[in-house]
Parts: structure tokens; sequence; C-alpha cells
């Protein structure tokens, strides 16, 4: 019986988007960063808003600019990111994201003066300054994540423990081989004895390309079609067939048109 195709973890932009917007909204820290910016903004009552409204609605104005500037600037600029990793280089995609980020906010502000229906925050000139001060902070937060947010490790495969020592290193593949797994790291292959769909579930991030073959999604060098087939290259220089079932799983991660 043929095995229905595995999808890839990271199918689309909008899905990463989707997941890591779901990590912050419900991480402790950026919830309580939430309230606290709200209360302090609520409190002072900055462009206009401490003359437009009593403390109650201005505590509830700000605590919805900040939850919806703050969604909708982590939604472009995160989806933004997830679209053009495999377009643009780094800093590149940094600033487009910024961009984004910045538009999303500015547009998102727009949108809850404008409801308020107070003329204070409708003014133009008003909201126009706001906007501007918005732009210039997105781009500041932005990059202090870029430049001083620490990196999270890369998680370790747990189907690594099962190689020697010498053999421990990133994945590159998966390979059935009889009754074995062929594990293939930076380091070389070792034939481990287990089922490719049990390994697959043991290997991390990456993508069944084969009923026979899986691949980490770091160790990706190209996919190319050739005389009608589909194929894989390795970091390692491996070159992987790529099956009619599991197409359309390469064609979602964005490796082939």
């Amino acid at each position: 019986m043929r095995r229905k195709a595995v999808p890839f973890v990271k199918s689309t932009a909008l899905q990463l988007t989707l997941r890591r917007m779901h990590g912050a909204f419900t991480a402790p820290k950026v919830l309580g960063g939430l309230a606290i910016a709200a209360v302090l903004l609520g409190v002072s009552g900055p462009f206009q808003t401490f003359e437009a409204f009593a403390l109650p609605a201005r505590l509830a104005y700000w605590l919805t600019i900040c939850t919806l500037t703050f969604a909708a600037g982590f939604f472009a600029g995160t989806f933004a990111e997830a679209a053009l990793e495999r377009r643009l280089s780094e800093w590149p995609r940094f600033m487009v994201a910024s961009l984004a980020t910045a538009i999303a906010v500015v547009v998102t502000v727009f949108l809850v003066n404008l409801i308020s229906l107070r003329a204070a925050l409708s003014d133009w000139a008003t909201m126009l300054e706001l906007a501007a001060y918005v732009v210039v902070i997105s781009f500041a937060i932005s990059a202090a994540f870029r430049l001083f947010a620490e990196k999270p490790a890369p998680a370790q495969a747990r189907l690594l423990s099962r190689l020697p020592l010498e053999k421990r290193a990133p994945l590159v593949s998966l390979s059935v081989q009889d009754h074995y797994t062929e594990v293939t790291t930076a380091k070389g292959s070792h034939l481990v004895l287990i089922r490719l769909s049990d390994a697959i579930s043991e290997a991390g991030e990456g993508l069944q390309i084969h009923r026979s073959h899986w691949v980490a999604r770091a160790a990706i060098a190209k996919v190319e079609r050739q005389s009608g087939k589909v194929i894989l290259t390795t970091a390692s220089g491996a070159k992987l067939p790529v099956s009619r079932s599991y197409l359309p799983a390469v064609k979602a991660a964005g490796l082939l048109p």
C-alpha cells in the first residue's frame, strides 16, 4: 500500500506565521509587556488621548492599540520574512519585513482612531504624527531584536543518540536499506536498525521526498527537474529522487515551482 505524503513541517509562510503568532500570544512575557505598555500609555495619555478619554476609556483604548498593532505588525513582519526567506539575503529581508510591520501598524492605528469617532484622534495631523512615531519605533524594535536577541540553539535530533559518537553531527538524510535506515550526517553515514517512519519521528525538521528517503531541511542544496524526473541534491552532494506522491509536499515547501 502506498504511503500518504508526509507534509513538510513548515509547509507555507502563512502556517509558519500563525504558529509563531500563537507562540507569541501565549508567552507570559509578551502578554505582560503589552499590559504594562497599555497601562503606562493609558495613564500618561499621549497624542491627545488624555483630553479625549477618561481614564477607564483611555486604558481600554491603549490596550486595544497595543494588542492590535502588535498582532498586525507581528503577522506582517513574520509573513514577509518567511515568504522571502529563499529569495533575499538576511538584511534586505529584514528591511522589507520591517517596512511591512510599520505599514501594518500604521494602518491599524488609523482604523482604530477612525472607529473611535473622536475628533481629536481623527485629526489627520495627529494621526500622521503618531504614524511617524510608529514607523520609527517599529524599525528600532525590529533592529534591536535582529541585533541583540539570542538565537535559539537548534534542537538536537533524538535520532543522533543512536549513532556512534564520531558520526553525531547535523542530519543530512535518511534512506531505507533493507531492514535498516541509513542515517547520513555531516560526518558520514551509519546503518541503524529502525523503520524509516520511526527514524523520521526522531529526526526533527525535514521533508520526506520518497517512500525510501527523507532529507533535513537545512541540508537541501537544490531541487531540479532532470529528464522528466525531480531530483533533490543534498549538501553532501548526494542526489535523491523525489517521487510523484511526495511532489506536492516539495512544492508546498517552496522548493519547486
